[in-house]
């Protein structure tokens, strides 16, 4: 009777330690906060006092591009960065500003590594689809430049 009395102090001291493994706190992403969300609702107000009429307006984006397989959705300041490898992304927080040639520039920097999505106004196909966009976009995060097409909205 020992030997099962054994066994089962030693089941229930293992559930017990699975249990409070369990209810430790674990790490969490870092959240935005209001603060955060007013800078990048500032700082997009400022950029497009700088820019045209027509691209003024326009506050999202996708832009996408092939071999290798990238996609960017932009919403005001905020990037979400897509590849095969990288599901379901990488936020990035940019300044935007209206580049002279009729295009859109956010740029910024992730732990150090700087990044720039050039979005110009330029008729773009696919590659591989052979889809018509409005825009042409290139891609560059830590000195690889990206190159595809992107169409207003998410």
């Amino acid at each position: 009777m020992s030997k099962f009395r054994s066994i089962s102090v030693l089941l229930v001291s293992a559930c017990a330690m699975v249990a409070l493994t369990a209810c430790q706190p674990q790490p969490s992403a870092p959240a935005v906060t209001a603060p955060a969300a007013a800078d990048a609702a500032t700082d997009m107000a400022e950029g497009a006092m700088q820019m045209d009429a027509q691209d003024a307006s326009i506050t999202q984006f996708h832009a996408r591009g092939n071999e290798p397989f990238w996609s960017v959705t932009v919403d005001g300041t905020a990037l979400t960065w897509t590849t095969p490898e990288m599901q379901p992304g990488k936020l990035l927080v940019a300044e935007r500003s209206a580049d002279a040639d009729d295009g859109i520039q956010l740029t910024g920097s992730d732990g150090g590594k700087a990044f720039t999505l050039d979005i110009q106004r330029t008729p773009c196909q696919d590659s591989m689809s052979g889809q018509e966009f409005e825009f042409t976009a290139t891609f560059t995060y830590d000195g690889e430049a990206m190159s595809g097409c992107a169409g207003s909205g998410l």
